[in-house]
């Protein structure tokens, strides 16, 4: 599973990357239920991965949207 969270900006992605490799790799599920912003990047990593699973045969991903917060917009 690849979980996120709190304000997924490039910083964090090249940190990932730092970590992890930039090979993208199948994953049952991502859980964005903690992410309070999404990059480019961070969405381009996510793709990626959602990506490398279809490519492998895997059923894309559940993914697990954040709640919304009181008071705020929703996001076009």
């Amino acid at each position: 599973m690849l979980c996120l969270a709190g304000d997924v900006d490039p910083a964090a992605v090249a940190d990932f990357h730092a970590r992890y490799g930039r090979e993208p790799v199948p994953v049952d599920a991502v859980d964005t239920g903690s992410v309070t912003r999404l990059s480019d990047a961070a969405l381009d990593l996510v793709l990626d991965h959602v990506r490398a699973g279809e490519l492998r045969g895997r059923e894309v991903p559940v993914l697990r949207t954040p709640r919304p917060v009181a008071g705020s917009a929703p996001h076009a």
